[in-house]
């Protein structure tokens, strides 16, 4: 058998490497976390920059947008908020509906008042060759494909 300060000298030099690799561990999992720190600040600002870069692409889109619809007021000090810019522009796209509704309402009037004049000109019963009845003939032609094309 060994005799105890061998013992204790042993198990002192076990407790040095143990306390050694702990020491070692330690420093592995600080410089580890630390790099995961370094990571995670430069994906935040890496995420930040993105934001802010399509933040300042948004609002140029927009700023653009309203210009180009007639956007005129650029006074306000504190600039245009998202709401005002909102309801302009479904303003403007609500004008522009009603302006196509009337335009189509106007299209299919016309279009009446034409086919009623065609059929008075057959009425008055031009010759078959003459140019009142070529232009009448082209005239239905062209009403018949504007029906068919919707």
């Amino acid at each position: 058998m060994t005799d105890t300060p061998e013992l204790l000298w042993q198990l002192k030099a076990d407790l040095a490497r143990k306390d050694a690799e702990i020491k070692r561990l330690r420093a592995e999992r600080d410089a580890a976390l630390r790099d995961f720190d370094d990571l995670h600040d430069e994906y935040n600002d890496h995420q930040e920059k993105v934001s802010a870069d399509f933040e300042g692409d948004c609002w140029i889109a927009l700023r653009n947008l309203l210009t180009k619809t007639g956007w005129t007021d650029w006074t306000d000090p504190d600039g245009v908020t998202a709401e005002q810019a909102y309801e302009y522009l479904a303003e403007g796209m609500d004008n522009v509906d009603a302006e196509l509704a009337a335009a189509k309402a106007e299209i299919e009037r016309l279009r009446a008042v034409l086919i009623k004049a065609l059929s008075r000109l057959d009425d008055t019963r031009p010759g078959k060759y003459s140019a009142v009845y070529m232009a009448a003939h082209s005239i239905r032609a062209a009403l018949r494909d504007t029906e068919e094309d919707g």
